[in-house]
Formats: structure tokens, C-alpha cells, sequence
């Protein structure tokens, strides 16, 4: 009786995944892998840029701490639209407004709905290069780079399927 006290008093650390239509499903995959451990939340907010992501009212952001983790899913539309300028910067500034957490951002996802040399694909390249030299000063983030195999894609190329958010997971 005394243990199961002390087990429900354990606060478990929380992940929150925010995103754009790729981030849809993310956050079941990652709880069937680590089962009861974290507490985790996905927000989807589908074709959003990441203004509209960062800027999410979320009332439990403020309260995260160092064993708590925030994944941001996005950029796909704002790279799409010639904005990845705006992008980066959104990031750089929800980066720099979570210093008492961890933050992964996941990299933009090739196109393979696109021609392999096209100028959107291009831009998802330099997009995610100039990502990761933004955010590698940071001490509390990350950057995960999303495979780009077509295999863990859909058949319409945009999205990833069920075995490529498994893979992410």
C-alpha cells in the first residue's frame, strides 16, 4: 500500500509534440514505445506554418522543466511558400523563449511528391542546413534530422506512413 503511494506521487516526465500535419499520429507511436514512463501530448494543427505552431496557446509549456521535452514538427508549408526565412526565425525565438526545457525540432521532410531537383526540395536542403547551424549553439536543442528514403513515405509522397513514424518514434 505504502509503495503504490509512492509510485502515483512519482511525477512522470512529460513530452509535448507540436506540429503541422506530420506531426499527426507522432505522439501514439512514441507512447506505445515508452509506455507508461512520460506523459506525452501531440498537438496537430495540419497546413499551419510555424508562426501559427510556436504561437499555440499551450498553458503547460511554462511549467516544464529539464526532465521534460518539446518537439516542434513543422516548416513543410513555410518552406513550401518561400518563407523558410520567417520559419527559421519563429524557431529561433521559441527556442530561445524555452530555456528551462529540452526542445527537439525535427527537420523539414523531403518531397516525394515533387521532382527530386525541384526548387521546393532544394529550398527543404537549405532550409535544414541552415536548421542545424542555428540551433546547434543552443544548449537545451536539438535537431532531428527526418529520413528521407521514399519507403517510409505515402503514396502520395508528402507524409510519412505508418512505418516511417515508427522509424521517428
Amino acid at each position: 500500500m505504502n509503495n503504490n503511494k509512492k509510485t502515483q506521487a512519482k511525477k512522470r516526465s512529460k513530452i509535448i509534440i507540436i506540429g503541422d500535419s506530420h506531426a499527426r499520429g507522432c505522439a501514439l507511436e512514441l507512447q506505445h514505445n515508452l509506455k507508461q514512463d512520460y506523459e506525452i501530448q501531440g498537438i496537430v494543427n495540419p497546413g499551419a506554418s510555424l508562426r501559427t505552431i510556436v504561437n499555440a496557446p499551450i498553458e503547460s509549456l511554462g511549467k516544464l522543466t529539464k526532465k521534460d521535452v518539446i518537439v516542434v514538427r513543422g516548416g513543410t508549408r513555410d518552406v513550401g511558400q518561400n518563407e523558410s526565412g520567417n520559419g527559421l526565425r519563429q524557431i529561433r525565438n521559441f527556442v530561445e523563449n524555452l530555456k528551462q526545457t529540452n526542445v527537439i525540432v525535427m527537420s523539414v521532410p523531403h518531397r516525394h511528391d515533387l521532382a527530386p531537383n525541384s526548387c521546393v526540395n532544394q529550398e527543404v536542403k537549405v532550409y535544414n542546413r541552415k536548421l542545424i547551424k542555428l540551433l546547434k549553439v543552443q544548449e537545451n536543442t536539438c535537431v532531428l534530422e527526418v529520413d528521407t528514403e521514399h519507403d517510409l513515405f505515402t503514396r502520395h509522397g508528402l507524409h510519412m506512413n505508418r512505418k516511417g513514424k515508427q522509424h521517428i518514434a
